[in-house]
């Protein structure tokens, strides 16, 4: 925990709301919409979208990627990871998922100087952090905005241990 984001994190205000269920699928899809900023017609695309990443949870372990400015790029992120969530239960999808979201407040919001490494340090430390606190919890995505000015966030995806 010696990079520098971390250290950075010390001392900024932090806020983490509470862990959520989807209603249905189309809630699913639509967040992950939002998440990739995939969809043509959401309001959340800004010249700063390409300064956030992502990190997924594999087989062979944590893969963090950079948002790509291509929103075509971003839509098959966002695809890729909606038809493997709904081969694995069908329709019943958004039953077995949970989301999260944590801000940070007075953190410098532009975060091309951070690399992919910061990004999974700072995954790897909230996937601790959670996983401590909910024990029914499997986090397998995160996705950090740093491109809505006021605070950058992580939102976090989780399978439900049920």
């Amino acid at each position: 925990m010696d990079n520098k984001l971390l250290k950075s994190v010390q001392g900024v205000r932090y806020a983490q709301e509470g862990i959520l269920q989807f209603n249905d699928s189309s809630h699913l899809l639509n967040h992950l919409n939002y998440l990739f900023r995939s969809d043509k017609n959401q309001k959340w695309t800004n010249k700063d979208t390409p300064n956030c990443a992502f990190s997924l949870y594999t087989p062979n372990g944590w893969v963090t990627k950079p948002f790509s400015d291509e929103r075509n790029v971003r839509n098959n992120c966002k695809q890729s990871i909606y038809d493997w969530v709904i081969r694995r239960w069908n329709q019943d999808t958004y039953k077995h998922l949970a989301m999260g979201v944590s801000y940070f407040y007075d953190l410098n919001n532009n975060l091309a100087h951070i690399n992919n490494e910061s990004i999974f340090n700072l995954t790897q430390l909230f996937a601790e952090e959670t996983c401590a606190e909910y024990e029914n919890l499997f986090p397998f995505l995160y996705v950090c905005h740093a491109d809505q000015g006021e605070a950058t966030h992580i939102h976090r995806l989780y399978l439900l241990n049920v």
